[in-house]
């Protein structure tokens, strides 16, 4: 009988249980949490596996292996060159899958992108030779956005694609530009060379700031609660890592007032409010 030392027992019975049954369930419940728990098998795992959530459909098993994908990629206790590994290896098929009819499928995919998109910027930084794989970046990056503002886009997957836009913000712009100082985990224009030879810096740097003058304009014309939250949760990680916005973040919260989101629940408003006030007095300190 597997346990869950044995994951490779474990995925293959869960694969010839009977599909999306419950007895198929419970043996990917378990062996999920065998790789949380000893997380060194899920790179070959999920490199082995990520090729079969491509076919057109939905079912249990494809449902675990994105989650599972994601949860490796953004989370897992993993080194930062084995996530990147991940992500590069599993990139044109999230790129296909951002095209799915299922919102379910395409929110849980955006939701990988706002990791792979900074793990691969600075993976491609110093790849030269990898133009194939930016561009099918920039594509992704490109039809995420579209769900920003994109009619018919569920509220799921709109909320996702602007917390991946936010995490673009950071990528596309600078940190800080000595080499010595900087960290890894901040992907940004700085770690760029100015000669690459094909992602193009001056353009990206660009686009960020006008991608950042999107969010601000959404700050004042979105009345989504979830949306106004996510916006300004992320504003804390954005002025701690790009010190210069700090201004720029300060007027445009001092100058929001509730008459943004009339007709909305009272409780609505006031939890945005809140989430401004709590920022504005971390700034303060």
């Amino acid at each position: 009988m597997a346990t869950p030392s044995d994951p490779l027992q474990l995925l293959a019975a869960a694969v010839a249980a009977p599909a999306d049954s419950q007895q198929q369930a419970d043996l990917l419940a378990t062996l999920r949490e065998s790789l949380e728990a000893h997380p060194q098998p899920l790179p070959i795992l999920c490199t082995h596996l990520v090729k079969t959530v491509s076919a057109p459909g939905d079912s249990l098993l494809k449902r675990w292996v994105l989650d599972l994908l994601q949860y490796a990629i953004c989370r897992a206790p993993l080194p930062v060159e084995t996530r990147t590994q991940l992500a590069s290896q599993s990139l044109e098929v999230l790129a296909g899958l951002l095209n799915d009819p299922n919102p379910a499928t395409v929110k849980v995919v955006v939701q990988t992108f706002a990791t792979v998109y900074p793990l691969l910027f600075r993976y491609l930084c110093m790849n030269r030779n990898a133009r194939q794989q930016w561009d099918i970046l920039a594509y992704s990056k490109a039809r995420i956005l579209e769900f920003v503002h994109a009619a018919g886009t569920s509220a799921g997957v709109r909320l996702a694609a602007v917390k991946f836009m936010q995490r673009v913000i950071l990528v596309q712009t600078r940190g800080i530009a000595d080499p010595r100082l900087q960290n890894k985990n901040d992907p940004n224009l700085s770690m760029c060379p100015a000669d690459h030879p094909f992602i193009p810096a001056a353009a990206l740097e660009a686009e960020g700031v006008k991608l950042l003058e999107a969010i601000i304009t959404m700050l004042y014309s979105n009345k989504n609660p979830n949306i106004l939250s996510a916006i300004i949760n992320s504003w804390s990680n954005l002025i701690k890592l790009r010190p210069g916005l700090v201004q720029i973040v300060i007027s445009t919260l001092t100058s929001w007032t509730p008459h943004f989101l009339v007709g909305l629940p009272y409780n609505s408003i006031r939890s945005v409010e809140k989430a401004i006030r709590i920022l504005l007095l971390h700034i303060s300190r």
